[in-house]
């Protein structure tokens, strides 16, 4: 007899029966292939409270793990509220609103200490954040936070500033030295002109201000990021009825001039006979003015002051509406102000229409508790505007945006798969006098609506006091067409001037933040019954702004928009959005560090033309919000593609196709070390760089058929199948892993073993791959869901949340294995004398070897094995084995089956097979 010694692989099902070589596996279930042997899988631990009970999840939709470097808390979903699991105990979030409908598949993502929860419903995005801030976390809704804040002008030039000068050029003479009058108006205009511009530095670099400009505020977040910007205002100069000019006669402007002007004259006397006696003179106005911000209720910033820093002011430079001209012409005791065109006034505003920090209020210095408070703005040098800080944010946080996708790389969240609801209509406010301002209702009998879809208007709210604004937007999106409109309301001291009159009077700047927005329109509406004529209707132009992402009108000649003419009536469908969600499947944004609120517009990437599915990052995991030095890899339905690293405000510098597999399970995506996991239509691949490697081969191919009803192999399926024994039929493969994995989720353990599970809950068994030993192998233990969170694994199975990263060494585990046909000495017939499975084998319960022969490779027959059960009559007691083996039938055969089934405890170890048997030479075959 000759003896051949089979080593134990994992499973490998790549061959057909006849090619497989002697070692392989058809099935390994609970046991692993650990340096060259099969060992068993240890229990995974649950998590408890802190009385020792299994934390229970099985009442809730969706379980999310918040985790930082300083705690780690479980927050779940049950009854579209969510709960923060203390202890084992959900409380209640605070603040948190009823009447929401959250799907169990919301996008929730989550850095620092805030969580982000978004999804799509019902053709709207909602989206919202959940805050830690021990002991409980807090609901925040940030379209719900911007504060009034207003600036007001004190004018004080009375006391405060020269407010005309005169400057006068009279020279005397013979004909042939007297100046030409060419000559003489230059170097007058030379000289004034030096004048004005030397005494408007002088006043700005006093903190007064001349001209028209623009200004903004913004919320400023703990990281110096900026959210909740409000609407572009511009402030312009305000001119009473008719037109005051300074003249020597009459040096006072009159009491009531309120606003930046600037004015100049040239005079002129003609010289008359011999004598050569003539004068030119230009004198000018300045009316600058110093600025206080004025705050309003500012409560409900209370529960955000551990994450917002300060309320900003930022204003463009100051541009004087009037314009000094070379050609002109002289006209004796007349005066002319040459003011600038609306094209040269619109023109300038584009140019100078960036906006610089001017003031910064820290939220710990303003009282959060008073209805409003005043703040001086007046110790600032406007010459020097520019050189503060720029303004360069993109109106985006008005765009509630949920996505498919959400991954946290580098501390940041990524976003992809995008899906925008268009931003709501800034509010608004009737104006008649500048700057404009908005701000919410103070009438107690109408409550504060700062934006209602106007489809829904609550004609009910109307009364004879009440007007509403109806204001519409329409612009173009990736979507196509679409529109959005809403609804203001305003009490009578809002709109009503003191004799009673309408102030039908707008901004001269009107925007929306959105630059693809190119019109809009709005409708006054002064009395509740709809029947009678709409009162007033503006119907405007918007265009791009050039500096930021939001389009806009200036009236040409800067001034407040007026409304229009009646409109016999108003068509309700005016009222209806249209295409309010937009979907740009291959869009990418990218968070600030440790910042779910800002998403900044030089990190939004376009990668290539389908669908995005996945991201994820080929990084050496090391620790929590770790930063990574590798590419982030998009998977696209038209291939993979690479984002190179960038510098600076860039994240990403370059964006490369690596590869046309296309991964059609997102659940799949899972880092490693070093590379990538992924399922295509070829199974589980590895990605690491630009090369692309197969995981899977091994494991593909058709799985034996245990359910088939061969009779010869019914004692291996009575001891899978007997609940006195072990019960492992369900475990057994049914589908080819190309099939399987199409629905599995995927999962790196890296402590102790390196291995990846991939598990899909429809069947009754997981995948193992081992990184160390290149083995699959196989276990019973299939959650419904895995939660990763390096260096977590957490698994969720019958309402308990098992640590996978935490494995026990199990008081007993049932484990079986079935070996592919092996062929003993080649293609030789042989007649098998015994066989000896060698290692260790403790049993719990029950130890059976199975041996089964064949002569064909399709039709197998039991030919001997051993059988150690404690649960029947006729064994009294377990024992360990050193090494388990039997006696085989001496009939003629050409292939073999190895089969162990076994309720083993922990310390049990199966090394190799050995094997003998009589090579028998057949001719009949």
């Amino acid at each position: 007899m000759q003896s051949v010694v089979v080593p134990l692989h994992g499973i490998d099902r790549s061959k057909s029966d006849l090619l497989s070589e002697n070692g392989d596996m058809d099935e390994v279930i609970n046991l692993r292939h650990k340096n060259g042997s099969l060992q068993p899988f240890g229990e995974y631990q649950t998590l408890k409270d802190s009385s020792g009970a299994d934390i229970d999840v099985s009442e809730y939709e969706t379980v999310f793990l918040h985790k930082t470097p300083n705690f780690e808390h479980f927050i779940v979903l049950r009854n579209n509220k969510f709960y923060y699991l203390n202890d084992n105990v959900p409380e209640e979030i605070e603040n948190f609103p009823d009447g929401l409908d959250i799907p169990a598949d919301a996008s929730i993502s989550s850095v620092g200490n805030i969580i982000d929860v978004s999804y799509n419903w019902n053709s709207d995005v909602v989206h919202f954040y959940l805050l830690w801030e021990k002991p409980n976390y807090a609901y925040m809704d940030m379209s719900f936070i911007t504060p009034f804040v207003e600036l007001t002008r004190i004018s004080e030039y009375w006391e405060a500033v020269p407010f005309w000068e005169r400057v006068q050029y009279a020279p005397i003479g013979v004909d042939d030295d007297y100046p030409t009058k060419e000559k003489a108006k230059e170097e007058i205009y030379n000289l004034f002109k030096g004048h004005v511009n030397g005494s408007m530095f002088n006043l700005q670099a006093k903190g007064w201000i001349c001209g028209n400009f623009t200004w903004m505020y913004a919320i400023k977040l703990y990281d110096g990021s900026y959210i909740k910007t409000s609407p572009l205002f511009f402030c312009s100069q305000v001119e009473p009825e008719g037109r005051h000019y300074v003249t020597p006669e009459n040096p006072y402007p009159p009491t009531n001039y309120d606003g930046y002007a600037f004015f100049y004259k040239i005079g002129y006397k003609e010289p008359s006979g011999e004598s050569i006696d003539w004068s030119l003179w230009c004198e000018a106005q300045l009316n600058p003015c110093k600025l206080d911000i004025k705050f309003g209720s500012l409560e409900k910033l209370k529960s955000l002051k551990d994450i917002i820093l300060s309320i900003d002011i930022f204003m463009s430079p100051a541009l004087m509406p009037v314009h000094m001209v070379d050609n002109y012409d002289l006209v004796e005791d007349r005066a002319f102000p040459w003011l600038k065109s609306p094209g040269e006034l619109r023109e300038d505003y584009e140019l100078k229409s960036s906006l610089f920090k001017v003031k910064s209020f820290e939220l710990a210095d303003l009282d959060l508790d008073a209805e409003s408070q005043t703040k001086e703005l007046r110790d600032f040098d406007f010459n020097n505007l520019t050189l503060g800080e720029a303004w360069n944010s993109d109106f985006d946080s008005y765009a509630n945006t949920t996505s498919r996708i959400s991954y946290v790389y580098n501390a940041k969240i990524h976003k992809a798969g995008i899906i925008s609801k268009i931003a709501n209509i800034f509010p608004f406010k009737y104006n008649q006098d500048q700057p404009v301002l908005f701000k919410e209702n103070q009438n107690p009998d109408i409550p504060p609506v700062p934006y209602t879809p106007a489809s829904s208007l609550p004609l009910s709210m109307l009364n004879p006091n009440t007007a509403i604004l109806l204001v519409r937007v329409l612009l173009k999106t990736d979507n196509g067409e679409a529109s959005t409109a809403c609804v203001r309301y305003f009490h009578a001291g809002e709109y009503l001037s003191s004799d009673g009159e309408y102030f039908n009077k707008l901004g001269a700047l009107l925007s929306y933040p959105d630059a693809r927005a190119y019109r809009m329109q709005i409708v006054l509406l002064q009395n509740p019954d709809w029947a009678v004529p709409v009162s007033n209707i503006t119907d405007v132009p918007l265009k791009p702004h050039p500096s930021y992402n939001l389009a806009y009108y200036l009236s040409p000649d800067t001034r407040p928009v007026d409304f229009g003419t009646y409109w016999d009536s108003l068509d309700r469908s005016w009222l209806t959005p249209e295409n309010l969600t937009e979907t740009r499947d291959n869009i990418i944004k990218v968070s600030e560090v440790n910042n779910a609120f800002t998403y900044p517009t030089e990190n939004t990437y376009m990668v290539g033309s389908g669908s995005i599915v996945g991201l994820c990052a080929n990084t050496r995991a090391v620790s929590t919000g770790q930063f990574g030095e590798y590419p982030l890899y998009a998977f696209c339905s038209d291939g993979i593609y690479a984002l190179g690293l960038g510098g600076g405000d860039v994240d990403y510098s370059s964006i490369r196709p690596v590869s046309r597999d296309v991964c059609d399970n997102p659940d799949s995506i899972t880092p490693i070390d070093s590379a990538i996991v992924f399922s295509s239509n070829r199974g589980l691949l590895m990605i690491a760089g630009d090369q692309v490697t197969e995981l899977s081969t091994r494991v593909k191919g058709t799985p034996f058929k245990f359910k088939s009803g061969i009779a010869t192999i019914e004692v291996l399926k009575e001891a899978l199948d007997n609940d006195q024994l072990v019960h492992f039929l369900d475990a057994v493969s049914e589908v080819d892993f190309n099939e399987y994995v199409k629905g599995a989720k995927t999962a790196f353990i890296y402590k102790d073993n390196r291995e990846l599970t991939v598990s899909n809950p429809d069947y009754g068994y997981s995948y193992v791959f081992s990184l160390e030993s290149q083995a699959w192998t196989k276990t019973d233990f299939v959650p419904e869901k895995l939660i990763t969170n390096y260096p977590l694994v957490y698994g969720l199975k019958g309402g308990r949340i098992y640590n996978l990263a935490d494995e026990k060494p199990a008081e007993h585990k049932e484990t079986f294995f079935l070996t592919r046909p092996l062929k003993l000495f080649g293609a030789t017939y042989i007649r098998p004398g015994f066989v000896v499975m060698r290692g260790v084998v403790s049993p719990h319960r029950y130890s059976g070897l199975y041996i089964f022969g064949s002569v064909d490779g399709l039709t197998w027959r039991f030919i001997g094995g051993e059988e150690y059960n404690g649960a029947v009559a006729h064994t009294d007691k377990l024992y360990d084995f050193i090494n388990l083996g039997c006696y085989l039938s001496r009939e003629k055969m050409r292939y073999i089956r190895f089969a162990y089934v076994g309720n083993v405890k922990a310390g049990t170890k199966i090394d190799y097979f050995e094997t003998c048997g009589t090579p028998v030479a057949d001719k009949s075959y």
